[in-house]
């Protein structure tokens, strides 16, 4: 029974947590002079499926999930956007704030599942991340902020390629591993576990002279 109580008294911060997270958000964007409000939502049967689902119930322009990793769907801000705020905001918006943090390998790949079944569904997903790999993984567009200001704005292969991490590490951000890597090699921008492969691969292909 303890055991039991610590669970119910755990979750139950966790889901508190999340709604003043929430509440946070909708203060912050009534201020701002959009309309939104806060509202719980169940995974079902899928954290994707169920934003969409709310999203289009509430004719929202934009999602905000308000609180870090999977739990995040526990909670989310639900309202419009203007097009001067978010680019393309003529379609579904869903934003994420460090979706990765605190999550293992496998809460990772699952975020990783979420987003790119929020993309193929039409949506657009902007996420706050300092996980180079999963922007890397997720994302077409990077862009990269010091002191409220955008110093890098390009795919994952502009950005994270060599000649910009020293403007990487001014923001205390560092290239994923796998470019790391590529540039070690001298493979140019592999900014992906995949790309990285694939250009080993054409090396090792390449016919000798």
């Amino acid at each position: 029974m303890m055991i039991d109580d610590a669970v119910r008294n755990f979750d139950r911060a966790a889901e508190d947590e999340a709604a003043a997270t929430a509440d946070e958000g909708v203060d912050l964007a009534t201020a701002a002079g959009l309309n939104a409000s806060a509202v719980t939502l169940e995974a079902e049967p899928s954290v994707s499926a169920s934003l969409i689902r709310s999203g289009d119930e509430l004719q929202a322009r934009a999602v905000v999930v308000g609180s870090r990793g999977r739990s995040a769907i526990k909670s989310a801000l639900l309202g419009s956007v203007s097009p001067a705020i978010v680019p393309h905001a003529g379609r579904r918006v869903v934003v994420v704030n460090e979706p990765t943090t605190g999550e293992d390998a496998r809460g990772v790949r699952r975020v990783e599942a979420i987003v790119r079944e929020l993309g193929d569904a039409g949506r657009t997903v902007i996420a706050i991340s300092h996980d180079m790999r999963f922007v890397a993984d997720c994302f077409e567009r990077v862009v990269v902020m010091r002191e409220g200001m955008v110093i890098l704005d390009g795919s994952p292969a502009e950005v994270f390629a060599e000649e910009h991490w020293a403007e990487l590490s001014s923001t205390y951000l560092e290239p994923p591993l796998a470019a790391r890597i590529g540039a070690a090699l001298g493979l140019g921008s592999t900014p992906t576990d995949v790309r990285l492969v694939e250009q080993l691969g054409t090396r090792g292909s390449a016919p000798s002279a």
